[in-house]
């Protein structure tokens, strides 16, 4: 006989004995919520992975570079290489924009380095029988700029994205 622990007293009925029914029936209701809840475990599982970069087209199954959601492809922009310093071969004007027509921000005589962060396609400048559409973004005196490429002294390095990388669009 059970007894009652609240209060203190012996059981006036006793519970009924659950037929082989009513136990099949509750058991069912328990394997319909695991499935349930596993499902609902399944999805947020898949949800968390493409929010936080994992890619099913990715060869490794790694967190990778790209994320694929509903059609965009999103890619990591490589980091740019430390900035160097170069020489001017020319005075000229540190615009706000890679184009003749951008604001001048400063000025730089010849000789002086500039410090070359990236390099950037902007408008084509003619100089000395040659032209160029390379600009670079440069900090001069705290203050960052494009200077048309023609006038700073790269050498091959303007070519080498190892040295001098392209900047971010």
């Amino acid at each position: 006989m059970a007894y009652d622990f609240e209060s203190e007293t012996e059981p006036s009925q006793p519970e009924p004995a659950r037929t082989s029914r009513a136990r099949r029936r509750r058991r069912r209701r328990g394997i319909s919520f695991w499935i349930g809840f596993l499902v609902l475990v399944a999805l947020g599982v898949g949800a968390a992975a493409v929010l936080f970069g994992w890619s099913p087209s990715s060869s490794d199954n790694s967190l990778g570079p790209a994320v694929t959601t509903a059609g965009l492809t999103t890619t990591t922009v490589p980091p740019l290489p430390p900035p160097h310093a170069y020489k001017v071969t020319d005075g000229v004007n540190v615009r706000s924009g890679p184009a003749t027509s951008a604001q001048i921000v400063s000025t730089v005589q010849k000789g002086f380095e500039v410090l070359v962060m990236c390099v950037v396609d902007g408008e084509t400048i003619s100089v000395n029988g040659g032209s160029t559409n390379q600009w670079v973004k440069v900090t001069v005196d705290n203050k960052t700029g494009y200077v048309t490429a023609a006038y700073v002294d790269t050498g091959p390095a303007i070519s080498d994205t190892s040295q001098i990388g392209r900047c971010p669009a």
